[in-house]
């Protein structure tokens, strides 16, 4: 297995993970949006496999936030503009895959490219938007924190900062 970017001649259209809209993303959007820039697309797959098999992918992206969403969890005074953070738009795991770890490292590989591109760009921390109460308990798990009153999406934010002190 190896994670690395999307690429041509994936089989990407074989991907189910229980939420339609990331299997419809995986399926129509990634690859285009990976290569026009929109966000880039990681895949983790079995190379062995001809096309070769998408097992989990995630999107990195930027976007900003309202300090006021996220004022509890960094230190000092912020500023009244809108936050860069780095933005997990789009993350699964495909059924046959679940519990077995998959995830987690993924979601590794995709906090240590967030701390580099930080380290590039300046962002204040990761985003993202959980889909379901499961998904929102592995993501804290990981150190991740709701923000915002509780919903569905629930939005999610954990300080750069924090990911320095612990590590992906």
């Amino acid at each position: 297995m190896l994670i690395r970017p999307i690429a041509a001649g994936d089989d990407e259209g074989g991907f189910t993970c229980g939420v339609p809209t990331l299997d419809r993303y995986l399926a129509k959007h990634a690859r285009g949006n990976h290569d026009a820039g929109i966000a880039r697309c990681y895949v983790l797959v079995d190379e062995t496999a001809v096309p070769a098999r998408v097992s989990s992918y995630y999107t990195l992206t930027t976007r900003t936030v309202a300090p006021t969403m996220v004022a509890s969890l960094l230190p000092g005074r912020l500023p009244t503009y809108p936050l860069s953070v780095i933005y997990i738009g789009m993350f699964a795991v495909t059924n046959t895959e679940k519990r077995r770890g998959l995830g987690t490292t993924m979601m590794r590989d995709a906090l240590e490219r967030s701390l580099m591109a930080a380290d590039q760009v300046g962002a204040t921390g990761v985003f993202l938007d959980s889909l379901s109460d499961d998904s929102t308990t592995f993501y804290a798990r990981l150190g991740f924190v709701p923000v915002g009153e509780p919903m569905s999406p629930q939005p999610m934010f954990l300080p750069m900062a924090t990911l320095r002190q612990v590590g992906p």
